[in-house]
């Protein structure tokens, strides 16, 4: 009998676990990193690679929300990060595909959009690893810029 019970809990568990792994994934959840702000983009540079795009952002600190590192209303922040497009397009396609077929799954997670200058927007941050001073990554992939309410 137990050995009757193990394979229906293994088969079931094998069943569910594919599915499991393409669950969507809810935005708001990315939004709880250590840096929450409101930024001013004062300097936009894009430099567009052969595989990748490399952006920096400069940005004066409007409002705080949360801060881990202290940011304070005035103070200037460096935003940098690398996008890849060509993955990226690649990654909408098959789930734009999925989509049309009824099929649920997974999401592609990317780097959000540059913004312009003089943007003012919520900004969802991480201090860079390795980064000296005041130098941040987005942390909610494609949710980490949305405009200011």
């Amino acid at each position: 009998m137990k050995t009757i019970t193990f394979l229906a809990v293994t088969i079931f568990l094998i069943a569910i676990a594919p599915r499991a792994a393409d669950a969507i994934v809810n935005p708001e959840s990315f939004k709880r990193g250590p840096e929450q702000i409101v930024i001013k983009v004062t300097n936009v540079t894009v430099k567009k690679l052969s595989m990748a795009t490399i952006v920096h952002l400069l940005a004066e600190v409007v409002s705080v929300k949360r801060s881990a590192t202290g940011l304070k209303p005035g103070d200037a922040i460096l935003i940098r990060y690398q996008r890849h497009p060509a993955t990226t397009t690649r990654h909408m396609d098959e789930m734009m595909q999925r989509g049309e077929k009824g099929w649920a799954g997974q999401q592609p997670f990317y780097q959000p959009h540059p913004p312009q200058i003089g943007d003012v927007i919520s900004a969802f941050l991480r201090r860079l690893e390795g980064g000296h001073g005041r130098v941040y990554r987005p942390a909610a992939y494609q949710y980490s810029f949305e405009k200011a309410q």
